[in-house]
């Protein structure tokens, strides 16, 4: 047995010296430090809004029954109020994972608007860049008159379905109302209003194959942020393609109390240091555990659960989940 492992160490023994010295060097991450700027923000309060939304579903044979919540929870004039939404439906079952999650985005785009008004800044879980950046290839097999068409009928009727839509053109179309409601709040709101926010990120431009954000979170424990980065979009749109082509994102990652988390901040505008230090005293003025209470208290209010589906199955009076579901 030793013989054999002798011959595989001079077949490897290069190239297993080189993948060595390869990962010892991924794992000095002190080389970016210098990306990473300490501060801590003395807390700076403003009217805010936190966004966020959740779908659950029962899956039947013949068709879809789910629940869409969504809900900004606002502090504004010493006062927490909240504007909710949702909706509960039954859906074909083709691309109902993807028509509800484009439902629940949309609902928090309009849950966002609904609040807009009365605060300083809004702040949305996850990242608008990587939703506007997911692959949507299957819009681009129906053909451009049509497309063109579906966007006029969303413009003039909302989303409304006459019943005669294929499969893919009913996806299209709530893709296309959830690209008019963002850009409403785009114009309505102002970029200037607008956050993004994400607990969690798999973005990797430091280390091949390890997050960004796990880089910083052992670069150190102390409240601080890192070097901004500036993103396009390049994909293609149906509506709308000039303004969400144009947008510049910035983002980089923050931890906004000592020990605590380091989130992955999104901006939908370009901003310089200065204004980073201003939306993190922002931020910290309503921070709990290292995360916007805003945002955890619109997460609490919106989760819909399993059991709320049973619940509602009950209520529609679906007693059967085998496919031959039968209606009391």
């Amino acid at each position: 047995m030793l013989e054999k492992v002798y011959e595989e160490l001079a077949l490897k023994r290069m190239q297993l010296r080189q993948r060595f010295e390869e990962w010892a060097e991924r794992g000095r991450i002190e080389r970016f430090a210098s990306g990473w700027r300490s501060f801590a923000p003395e807390p700076v309060h403003e009217p805010c809004a936190g966004v966020d939304g959740s779908f659950n579903c029962c899956q039947y044979r013949s068709a879809v029954l789910y629940a869409v919540n969504a809900c900004a929870c606002v502090h504004a004039g010493g006062k927490l109020t909240e504007h909710p939404r949702a909706e509960v439906d039954l859906l074909p079952p083709a691309f109902a994972k993807e028509i509800l999650e484009l439902r629940m985005a949309r609902m928090e785009l309009q849950c966002a608007l609904d609040a807009a008004e009365e605060v300083e800044l809004v702040m949305l879980d996850g990242s608008l860049h990587s939703a506007l950046s997911a692959p949507r290839n299957w819009w681009r097999f129906i053909p451009v008159r049509r497309a063109e068409e579906l966007a006029e009928q969303v413009e003039r009727d909302g989303l409304h379905l006459h019943g005669t839509e294929s499969d893919e053109e009913r996806l299209l179309l709530e893709y296309i109302a959830y690209l008019q409601t963002l850009q409403e709040l785009l114009e309505r709101a102002g970029v200037e209003k607008l956050v993004c926010i994400s607990k969690s990120s798999t973005e990797s431009t430091l280390l091949k194959g390890v997050p960004d954000q796990a880089v910083y979170e052992a670069l150190s424990t102390s409240p601080g942020y890192s070097r901004p980065r500036e993103k396009l979009l390049h994909h293609r749109f149906p509506v709308h393609e000039q303004l969400f082509r144009s947008i510049v994102f910035t983002t980089f990652y923050a931890r906004l109390e000592p020990g605590r988390a380091v989130l992955r901040v999104e901006l939908p505008r370009e901003a310089d240091e200065a204004e980073l230090r201003r939306l993190l005293r922002m931020l910290s003025s309503m921070c709990v555990e290292g995360y916007p209470y805003l945002l955890r208290k619109a997460h609490a209010r919106v989760v819909v659960t399993k059991g709320d589906m049973a619940m509602v199955s009950a209520a529609v009076g679906i007693t059967e989940r085998t496919g031959r579901e039968v209606l009391g």
